[in-house]
């Protein structure tokens, strides 16, 4: 049953919502409106809502006053004379002077059908905030079935079946001609544009009848422009795009017949394309034409004016309609369960327990130094978490930690804390636990010490690196057994685990010299098959100790990708498309047409700086700084940090956003926080 003006008794559900006796002035006022019992015995009321409740129940009560009585006789006029059920009453139908009446006051004496619905809705949605009546609970819209009914859906409000006006056409677009700019940064002409002008070569602005220019717009050159009321198609000299740097400085120019600078023109550097009513611009060569671009302003003929230009960036010129009519909405009230205070009660009663454990995981140890910057970024993995939603995943991460050459060795106790304080329950390390110059008991050691270290870290998982494979088998010291019963192992130190919750496959590469082919073909059949099994709609995370080779340590992110990695990227850029990967060194042939998983991105460490680039097929590769603070060596000053500060070590929270296709890196301590899109 939809509801319009008030909701329906029958969604009270049979029951007598007042079986008890009345906790306050206010349901006091409610049972006697419901009872129509009159005001007699009430309180008065102390409050504007109180007393119009009031003045409701003292007008119901005279509406129910009285016994039923029989019908009477209507009188009526004959001849001038008042006639009553056929007999004269000899009193003339005339008037006589009188005296003016009371005039009712709305609100005092009397209040309007409209008005009554509303107290009407009003108690009801009281009622059903206490909890007496009883709506269902639904997950969503599409489980609200029944229009008779109320339910409760997460956000904690109560939606029913109701009319409202449509709000009609609304853009979805920002137009960004109207807040296009001057020099000083005031709106462009009061308007964002000038009708009667164009752009010339040099940048500035001339008259002529037909053509409008616009103020200045940001844009980096990298987005797509779209258009709507303007003419790109046909050929004009006053049809012009100038580009600005960040003083509004033209560093280029392009019109649509001729070049501009640096011999160029719009279609060089745009792809333009028609989509319904408007035109998508797409920057092919711009970037590499001209360089510091930060700002737009264009110039048009062919008789359009300024008031019916639109002008976006990166954002398709759509609208939404809103027509209105029944369906489910929001009531604006919030479901309060019949035991509210007894929850608040309890909730207030955990806080102090609550802040004794925060004040406990703060102070085990933790150095004063690192408190503030571990809350910061604490804030930043939750927020982050936060904006991505359910399809995503998250992981710590650190790398390269050589735990006994220049490590404060308390990048455990910082990832124990960020395990602690936000939703994040996974750890990868990306290899590299001990150095060249240690023997075998030594290095022995060292394992020990960081595995006791990391003991209470759950679900904590490494890769090799170049380093770890100073001694023999070091399996059992990179992957406790208490972590590997979900582990699908290869021969070597290669794995993948899964998880179901994120639809993510994390893949761990060993790392193995170039001159072992055996092992790179071994490893390289491995990473095929768990290619080939993994579930469709499924991602896939790849953990690596090496990328990427510098060539020397004086400039780490100088080099290039390894032979044998670069096979294996171009494996994944294929898988990624569906592709046939052809026969190669390390690979046999390859039909990827019915895989249904993706290659997310890939990370790992080795260089021992933060440091990004993608594979041919644009998979992102993530390199981070490493966890020692660097002192062990001198040429490598760009990663170094200083003991008892907060750069010391450097950990990181990832976090890869699906719906976005963006990974948030924040970077703890000496890691660097950054955005990659892709």
């Amino acid at each position: 049953m939809p509801l319009k003006e008030e909701l329906s008794e029958d969604m009270l559900n049979g029951e007598q919502v007042y079986d008890s006796e009345p906790k306050s002035r206010f349901e006091e006022y409610l049972m006697s409106c419901c009872d129509k019992s009159g005001c007699d015995n009430l309180p008065e009321p102390r409050s504007r809502v109180g007393a119009l409740l009031y003045r409701l129940a003292e007008q119901l009560s005279n509406e129910g006053a009285g016994k039923e009585g029989a019908d009477g006789k209507t009188p009526y006029i004959q001849d001038g004379y008042w006639y009553i059920d056929g007999v004269n009453t000899n009193v003339k139908a005339e008037g006589i002077d009188g005296k003016d009446g009371y005039t009712p006051i709305k609100g005092v004496d009397y209040y309007t059908d409209k008005e009554k619905g509303e107290f009407s809705k009003y108690i009801t949605f009281e009622l059903a905030k206490r909890g007496q009546l009883k709506p269902e609970f639904a997950n969503s819209i599409e489980e609200c079935t029944d229009t008779s009914k109320l339910y409760v859906l997460p956000d904690g409000y109560i939606y029913a079946y109701m009319f409202k006006e449509g709000s009609g056409t609304t853009a979805t677009f920002t137009n960004q001609i109207p807040r296009s700019t001057d020099t000083d940064g005031s709106v462009y002409d009061g308007d964002g544009y000038a009708d009667g002008s164009y752009l010339s070569s040099s940048g500035g602005v001339s008259t002529k009848a037909g053509c409008v220019v616009s103020g200045f717009i940001p844009y980096t050159g990298d987005k797509p422009i779209y258009f709507k009321g303007t003419d790109l198609v046909s050929t004009s000299t006053y049809t012009r795009i100038n580009l600005y740097d960040t003083s509004k400085t033209k560093v280029g120019n392009m019109t649509q017949t001729g070049k501009g600078d640096n011999n160029v023109h719009l279609n060089y550097n745009f792809e333009i394309v028609a989509e319904g009513d408007y035109f998508k611009m797409m920057p092919k060569n711009l970037t590499a034409s001209f360089s510091g671009i930060a700002f737009i302003r264009i110039s048009c003929e062919f008789g359009i004016t300024g008031d019916e230009w639109i002008v976006t960036v990166d954002e398709p010129i759509t609208y939404t309609v809103d027509e209105g009519g029944y369906s489910w909405r929001s009531t604006g009230h919030a479901f309060v369960p019949t035991d509210y205070e007894d929850r608040i009660i309890e909730l207030e009663e955990n806080v102090a327990e609550h802040a004794t454990r925060l004040m406990q995981l703060e102070s085990d140890d933790t150095p004063a130094y690192w408190l503030n910057e571990l809350k910061t970024k604490a804030d930043a993995i939750r927020l982050a978490m936060e904006t991505a939603g359910r399809n995503k995943s998250s992981f710590l991460w650190y790398t390269d930690s050589h735990w006994t050459y220049g490590n404060a060795k308390i990048s455990p106790m910082l990832l124990k804390y960020l395990w602690g304080n936000t939703p994040i329950n996974k750890v990868n390390f990306g290899g590299d636990i001990v150095v060249n110059a240690q023997g075998r008991d030594e290095m022995q050691y060292v394992y020990n010490e960081w595995r006791n270290a990391i003991r209470e870290l759950p679900n904590h998982h490494s890769v090799i690196g170049n380093h770890d494979l100073m001694i023999d088998y070091p399996y059992t010291f990179m992957i406790a057994p208490e972590e590997s019963a979900d582990i699908v192992m290869g021969d070597g130190m290669y794995y993948y685990i899964d998880n179901p919750c994120e639809k993510t496959r994390y893949l761990y590469l060993e790392y193995i010299a170039s001159s072992n082919t055996e092992a790179i073909v071994e490893q390289g059949a491995f990473i095929v098959n768990a290619l080939m099994t993994t579930p469709d709609g499924w991602h896939i995370i790849v953990i690596a100790h090496r990328w990427f080779q510098y060539n020397s340590g004086d400039a780490p992110t100088v080099g290039a990708i390894p032979n044998y990695i670069g096979e294996i990227l171009r494996v994944f850029d294929v898988y990624n498309v569906r592709g046939i990967y052809p026969t190669s060194t390390h690979f046999e042939i390859q039909d990827f047409s019915n895989c249904g998983g993706k290659v997310e991105f890939c990370i790992g460490g080795h260089i021992h700086v933060d440091y990004d680039l993608t594979s041919d097929g644009g998979i992102p590769i993530i390199m981070t700084a490493s966890d020692t603070n660097q002192d062990r060596s001198s040429y490598e000053t760009e990663d170094s940090g200083t003991l008892g500060t907060i750069t010391e070590s450097a950990i990181y929270g990832i976090i890869a956003d699906y719906n976005s296709n963006k990974i948030t890196i924040v970077g703890v301590g000496r890691g660097e926080s950054r955005v990659i899109t892709y």
